[in-house]
């Protein structure tokens, strides 16, 4: 059970670590202050307790090559600033679940020629009580000095079978990854139910995905956990189609090690 909740948790996180330029501290800091940081949203509208899923993107409008010795750390590096509905103003530093920052290797070098784009989408570690409140939320993110755009997003009330969705969530853990209900007592039958029942509303995919987790990882039912992953294979989220393809990769290679056997 430890794995399931383990692999749930590295779904959220990168390794990724923002070092110094090859030259000096100043020239560091000169060089990149001329990058163009931008963020975007996988939606505009989210439901209450849903993950928000972020693309950093850093961008060279320069003529010359900026150098640094580690990729950027999108969220061990990052902070950001959230007005509610209400107009209240959050700040929160450090978006990732680990502490600590990248190995930072020999001679590694991290570049980005003129004109060149750098990207990753993660979901940074915001509690979901953050987006309690439905209404227009105004975010903006800060990194190593650089101000991103900022993004407007709304968080909408459930209804029809999403709101019954909402409150089966509500009573078990409020925790949309669904690690706390399959902590319960008979959690995996919890969970079960809730695919069963609530796997076309919007908070069906990360129950799905984890439910194929657990049926490969614990009950080791590989047709089972094959069924769950093709359902969202072709998620418009792209983490977790992206997730979902990896395990069935991963399936399709223990199908041929048990043929290859026989």
């Amino acid at each position: 059970m430890k794995k399931i909740i383990t692999i749930s948790i590295l779904f959220l996180i990168s390794l990724c670590s923002l070092g110094q330029t090859t030259n000096s501290e100043r020239k560091e800091k000169t060089d990149l202050e001329k990058l163009i940081f931008e963020v975007k949203l996988n939606k505009e509208s989210y439901l209450p307790f849903e993950p928000v899923f972020v693309t950093f993107e850093l961008s060279n409008k320069t003529n010359k090559v900026l150098e640094a010795k580690q990729p950027p750390d999108f969220l061990r590096s990052s902070q950001i600033k959230i007005t509610n509905p209400q107009g209240k103003t959050v700040e929160i530093r450090g978006l990732s679940l680990t502490s600590g920052g990248g190995v930072n290797l020999p001679g590694y070098k991290f570049e980005l020629k003129p004109h060149q784009s750098y990207r990753e989408e993660y979901v940074p570690a915001i509690d979901p009580k953050v987006f309690s409140e439905t209404g227009n939320y105004e975010l903006q993110f800060f990194l190593n000095g650089l101000e991103s755009n900022l993004i407007e997003m709304e968080v909408v009330s459930p209804q029809g079978l999403d709101k019954a969705a909402f409150d089966f969530i509500s009573e078990h853990g409020k925790d949309i990854w669904f690690g706390r209900m399959l902590q319960e007592e008979e959690g995996s039958n919890v969970l079960k139910i809730f695919v069963q029942n609530y796997g076309e509303s919007g908070y069906g995919e990360y129950a799905i995905n984890l439910l194929g987790k657990y049926y490969l990882h614990e009950e080791k039912n590989i047709d089972k956990a094959e069924v769950e992953f093709e359902k969202i294979k072709s998620s418009e989220n792209k983490i977790i189609a992206y997730e979902a393809k990896r395990f069935l990769k991963e399936i399709e290679q223990r199908k041929q090690e048990v043929k290859s056997k026989k």
